[in-house]
């Protein structure tokens, strides 16, 4: 029996020169990762051996405001922008559990081996997209009046808790035909769970149910499903104290697995050369 744990940790100011903001209003990145993993190997006759490993890892990383600033975003033709970066807050918690286990068995000429890789994935994502309201003003004397000439800001939560698992089986066999050659036969099948969202804040295309997709019509793809999307308010030139807002109602979602079938097929020569002196 072994056990393993590593651990990570990082923090650096993130800047964005692209995005051609005043100084102080970049952003602090910071991550962490931590892994903890635990192995076993027994041994059943001196033929057969089984290894059985369980690991779970757990990377949180974060990118806030600089200093943790929370404002409102401003841009100003021309000139620099100034206030928090309309991105962020942007925090995610990714969280990895997985099982495998692999049993070996040698017999003459043959060693099988067979086992299964098991991985449940828990991806929790915080993204707040202007969700401080972001400003652009068409020249300094607009921002002086305080006369945006266009306003966007998101409402509603900004969480989503995604599920999903891997799952793999395989089996081999090792076939030494020679002393100097060894033939590798196997198979190996993978499936990728459905894929889900905590509190059914995700959308999706259902293929079993035709219907509208925004300007292409009806047709056989489907019709996308938007449970509780977020609320997304914006304010054009000239309305000012006016906002339209949105929110879909509530649906079921559909995904489908995939699965990948692999298969191994393959041949080791070895030769050597013995020279006595």
């Amino acid at each position: 029996v072994s056990a393993r744990y590593l651990q990570s940790h990082n923090h650096f100011l993130l800047l964005f020169p692209a995005l051609n903001t005043l100084p102080s209003f970049d952003t602090d990145f910071t991550s962490m990762g931590n892994d903890v993993s635990l192995s076993d190997t027994y041994l059943f006759s001196p033929r057969t051996t089984n290894q059985f490993r369980f690991s779970y890892g757990r990377a949180p990383t974060s990118i806030l405001g600089q200093n943790g600033l929370v404002s409102p975003r401003f841009e100003i033709s021309g000139l620099v922008g100034f206030g928090a970066l309309q991105f962020f807050p942007n925090t995610r918690l990714f969280n990895v559990f997985q099982v495998n286990d692999a049993l070996t068995h040698t017999r003459g000429t043959h060693t099988f081996k067979t086992g299964f890789d098991v991985r449940k994935i828990q991806d929790n994502t915080f993204l707040a997209t202007n969700a401080n309201g972001f400003f652009t003003f068409a020249s300094l004397n607009a921002f002086l009046n305080a006369q945006p000439s266009f306003w966007t800001q998101l409402f509603g939560p900004a969480y989503r808790g995604y599920r999903t698992g891997l799952y793999g089986f395989f089996f081999q066999d090792d076939w030494r035909v020679r002393p100097t050659l060894t033939v590798n036969l196997g198979i190996r099948l993978d499936v990728q769970g459905n894929m889900s969202e905590v509190n059914n804040l995700s959308s999706d295309l259902d293929p079993t149910t035709p219907g509208n997709i925004g300007a292409a019509g009806s047709g056989p793809l489907g019709i996308g499903q938007m449970p509780q999307m977020l609320g997304h308010a914006s304010v054009l030139p000239g309305i000012l104290g006016e906002a339209t807002s949105w929110c879909a109602g509530v649906t079921e979602s559909i995904t489908t697995p995939s699965i990948l079938l692999h298969s191994l097929l393959g041949a080791r020569y070895r030769r050597s050369t013995t020279i006595s002196l």
